[in-house]
């Protein structure tokens, strides 16, 4: 009884997926810390550099007392971790709104419209934006309409999934399974 089906997944953002079935169709964890935990460019850099640029990413904040992952959304992960200026608007891939504008913040949203004050503070009761301050003194910031979550003991983490191999949406869709029953 679930599983992200694959015109859901094609969509980009997504809430409450499973870890475990992003372990079995190959993906592998990059990048997990602390909501607390002061996230820095060269930090994604790193995870830039490790993997083709045509992989895809996955980029997650999960609350550390749940199986699923809170929110996610996919990616093109040399377009993803391609640095942006605009404060005031993300990049589109995959459906989904991306930033990465060093000294303020990285992260997405559904629409094109963010207000990065060293996070994204547009429409708080959005449940499909996530921010993290970057290159900034404090961790956090965002997981949907869940923030102020700069302190270590906020109980989310940050993560980053990757799937080392490169694949189209389509090859990547194959992976999904989906129980009807």
């Amino acid at each position: 009884a679930g599983g992200v089906m694959p015109e859901e997944f094609s969509q980009g953002i997504h809430l409450d997926v499973s870890e475990k079935e992003l372990f079995e169709m190959g993906f592998e964890i990059a990048y997990n810390v602390d909501y607390g935990h002061n996230t820095i460019t060269s930090e994604l850099e790193k995870i830039k550099s490790k993997y083709d640029p045509e992989a895809i990413i996955c980029v997650a904040g999960k609350k550390n007392d749940q199986d699923k992952i809170n929110l996610c959304a996919f990616g093109i992960l040399g377009i993803v971790l391609t640095k942006t200026h605009s404060k005031s608007e993300a990049v589109f891939n995959g459906n989904v709104y991306w930033y990465y504008v060093c000294g303020e913040a990285f992260g997405f949203a559904p629409e094109k419209k963010v207000s990065l004050n060293n996070a994204d503070t547009e429409n708080y009761s959005d449940p499909k934006r996530l921010s993290w301050h970057l290159d900034v003194s404090c961790g956090g910031w965002r997981c949907g309409s869940n923030t102020s979550l700069s302190s270590s003991n906020s109980g989310y983490s940050k993560k980053i999934y990757v799937h080392p191999q490169v694949l189209g949406w389509a090859q990547l869709i194959n992976f999904i399974s989906y129980d009807s029953k």
